[in-house]
């Protein structure tokens, strides 16, 4: 992908934001970047910073808001001012923008299109726990804390019957030394720690919002779903 000539930074001002942020404008390219300003401006009116991104029309915006009411005010807005549905591609760095609740605070057609990168979600190999969470839980669909705490459990299990007794050092011990093969429960790589404590291997998801639905669309092994880049109009 050719390095975007206008990316818009309107996300949350506190570090682990600002940091997501950095971590993404580094890998786009060389191309201009505005940054607008904190999305805690949202709380009040979207409008001031709405209008500037309409004025920039940029290649990219990063949406990263911290909780749904602000993604629902700068949603709405964008949608208002005709840039929303993909006339502008939009990406954000977490789960806030595709949780459920969302729906519950505005309509598929203002999220439709709207991709995040997210460390976990519901994807291909999951369906049937998808089809029991919505029957017996009645939710929409898996969120990155439902898989990862699925998972979590699995590994938790994994390392005490490795260690053979409920002793916390024994478990450690049984962690860092796991060979545990492919991970069926996140995305990428192996059940096994580096000296970091950080999993072998392990990669992200990118959910897109097709349908009033965000679906895993990258990695392609466990899409649910081919992706499509809304073009800038």
């Amino acid at each position: 992908m050719p390095p975007f000539e206008l990316v818009t930074d309107l996300s949350a001002g506190d570090p682990a934001v600002r940091a997501r942020a950095a971590c993404a404008l580094r890998d786009l390219g060389d191309g201009a970047v505005e940054a607008i300003a904190p999305l805690t401006d949202l709380l009040a009116d979207a409008t001031p910073l709405i209008q500037k991104v309409r004025s920039a029309r940029p290649d990219l915006l990063l949406f990263m808001p911290n909780a749904v009411s602000d993604a629902k005010l700068g949603l709405e807005k964008i949608n208002e001012f005709g840039l929303g549905q993909g006339k502008i591609p939009t990406v954000s760095f977490s789960i806030t923008i595709a949780e459920p609740d969302m729906l519950q605070s505005v309509s598929p057609e203002v999220v439709q299109g709207i991709m995040t990168i997210v460390a976990n979600w519901g994807s291909k190999g999951h369906e049937d726990l998808i089809a029991e969470l919505k029957a017996k839980y009645k939710e929409p669909w898996m969120t990155q804390n439902v898989i990862s705490t699925y998972g979590d459990m699995w590994l938790m299990k994994l390392a005490l019957e490795k260690a053979g007794k409920a002793d916390r050092r024994a478990v450690a011990e049984a962690f860092r030394t796991m060979d545990g093969g492919p991970s069926k429960h996140y995305p990428g790589g192996q059940l096994k720690f580096d000296e970091k404590g950080r999993r072998v291997g392990a990669g992200v998801v990118i959910v897109q919002w097709q349908n009033g639905v965000p679906v895993t669309v990258f990695p392609s092994d466990l899409a649910q779903s081919s992706p499509f880049w809304p073009k800038k109009s």
